[in-house]
């Protein structure tokens, strides 16, 4: 079986949290490089750095904002019959000029890339999952579990002026930029109540994922060998030397690879299997009354 993703209900937000703003440029930036490099999931593309500066301007930014607001709408449209849309562009002035600014990083980033190491997209946006096999507490019976999701971007750097080639996983986040959020302990990514360690056990579970259905194509020039995770905090200046966007377990940058395979599988698996026997999940303190997943914990929500 799959472990369904529960979300919070959409609602209409008057500021955007970092998640809404994060579905904005994924959108955006998916819209740019479908529309001005022609990435449509179909192959590998490469990306030219005057691609990605001619496509980097004001005007395209804005009207990939605006092709952002039109898909979001009609994605809530298609979960709520009979609904109005919930994101209104003119009500988000300054929202916008943020989301612009983050768009404007990553593609900042990108011509980087495309110009000094060489950048092919080879997916963007698109639902990838493994499947992993978990022993059942106390049984002989194990038990199948999908693991997986939506990865923002699948790329290949390197290439140019002698640079190595390595394929990565490249996620962006909306929040604010921290060191610690780059890094982990294996020990920690084992342990559910550890939530700063999400981002690292997220983007392992990604290049798991990626690893896997690589190399379970059969021709060889397609298998993947390398793969990088990185995350893009898209407030930052990415193309700043000192801003890390390669993450880290143990202090090691971690790249997948095959001779880390087997290891890197087992702390997976590990992962996994302690979220299926998990009986007892750690609880909110306090419960808002507006909280949507009160009918499933059964706790009563404080008045306030």
């Amino acid at each position: 079986g799959r472990m369904l993703g529960l979300w919070d209900e959409d609602e209409p937000e008057t500021i955007f949290s970092n998640r809404t703003l994060g579905l904005f440029v994924h959108e955006a930036v998916h819209y740019l490089y479908e529309k001005h490099c022609g990435c449509r999931n179909k192959g590998e593309v490469v990306i030219h750095p005057n691609q990605v500066e001619q496509m980097n301007t004001s005007a395209n930014r804005t009207e990939a904002l605006q092709v952002a607001y039109e898909r979001l709408n009609a994605l809530y449209l298609s979960k709520h019959e009979g609904a109005e849309p919930i994101y209104h562009i003119e009500e988000h002035a300054l929202e916008n000029r943020v989301i612009d600014t983050y768009i404007e990083h990553v593609l900042a980033r990108d011509r980087y890339d495309a110009e000094h190491r060489g950048l092919t997209i080879l997916l963007l946006e698109q639902q990838q999952y493994a499947t992993i096999h978990v022993p059942l507490q106390n049984s002989d019976e194990t038990v199948a579990v999908s693991i997986g999701g939506r990865l923002d971007r699948m790329d290949r750097i390197g290439g140019i002026s002698g640079t190595p080639q390595v394929t990565r996983i490249v996620d962006y986040k909306c929040g604010k930029y921290n060191e610690k959020k780059m890094s982990a302990k294996s020990d920690d990514l084992l342990k559910a109540e550890k939530q700063d360690t999400d981002y690292v056990r997220q983007t392992l579970l990604y290049s798991h994922v990626a690893y896997v259905q690589g190399n379970q194509k059969s021709d060889i020039r397609n298998q993947i060998s390398d793969i990088e995770p990185h995350l893009y905090f898209t407030a930052q200046d990415l193309t700043d030397e000192r801003t890390m966007t390669r993450v880290s377990i143990d202090k090691t940058p971690i790249t997948y690879d095959n001779s880390n395979h087997e290891q890197f599988t087992a702390l997976v698996k590990k992962m996994v299997e302690n979220i299926v026997s998990e009986r007892e999940f750690a609880q909110c303190e306090t419960c808002s009354p507006y909280c949507p997943f009160l009918h499933l914990c059964g706790r009563k929500a404080q008045k306030f």
